[in-house]
């Protein structure tokens, strides 16, 4: 089954598809913080930081997970990152809400990420020449790669636009356990892609 999303980002406000509800990230000078959460609710999240140097742009990626406090909010301090320049994505492991972020004043790409992700296989495919990924299993934990087409983390080695990507070469985060050996209806795949700044939340379908 092939997924697509068509990303909304209006301000701190996340966009989502497929998913019960969608948090609010609010932008502050040394990080964000994910609000309407119910207190401990863990978070897992990814982010793209793009800072200027010189004649070139440097990108920072970042990921975690958060548990949520009893303001309803999780707190990601990144310190000396631009926060004015990023992207982030989100995903509640214990509840189903997700979703994308923009930071006020700064864009992303509209164009979707697709991806095939099937219930029940051991391999996830990615339309896109590079990609930050994380895997978010409900109730679960979370885990993420870092590939290209034909490159780092592409199984097939080959470059034909697709990055092929095994469930089993996932790392985890944050001490979390081995990656599911498949692919189960709920999952969540949050995906940046940092040459384009296209961006894309997903969950898998029955």
């Amino acid at each position: 089954m092939k997924i697509r999303i068509v990303v909304l980002a209006l301000l701190s406000i996340v966009a989502s598809y497929g998913f019960a509800g969608a948090p609010k990230v609010e932008f502050g000078p040394d990080g964000v913080a994910i609000l309407n959460l119910k207190p401990g609710t863990k978070v897992a999240w990814m982010s793209l930081t793009r800072t200027n140097v010189s004649y070139h742009s440097t990108v920072r990626i970042d990921r975690g997970i958060e548990v949520a406090k009893q303001s309803k909010k999780a707190d990601v301090t990144r310190a000396g990152a631009d926060q004015s320049r990023s992207l982030w994505l989100v995903a509640a492991v214990d509840e189903d809400i997700a979703g994308t972020a923009i930071a006020p004043g700064y864009s992303a790409s509209p164009s979707p990420i697709d991806v095939v992700a099937a219930p029940g296989s051991a391999t996830i495919a990615v339309a896109s020449p590079e990609v930050e990924l994380m895997y978010v299993r409900p109730n679960g934990s979370a885990w993420f790669i870092s590939a290209t087409d034909g490159g780092l983390g592409d199984q097939d080695h080959a470059q034909d636009t697709v990055i092929t990507i095994s469930l089993q070469s996932l790392a985890k985060v944050q001490g979390n356990p081995h990656p599911p050996q498949t692919t189960a209806a709920g999952d969540t795949i949050l995906m940046i892609d940092p040459r384009s700044n296209r961006m894309t939340v997903v969950k898998v379908a029955q």
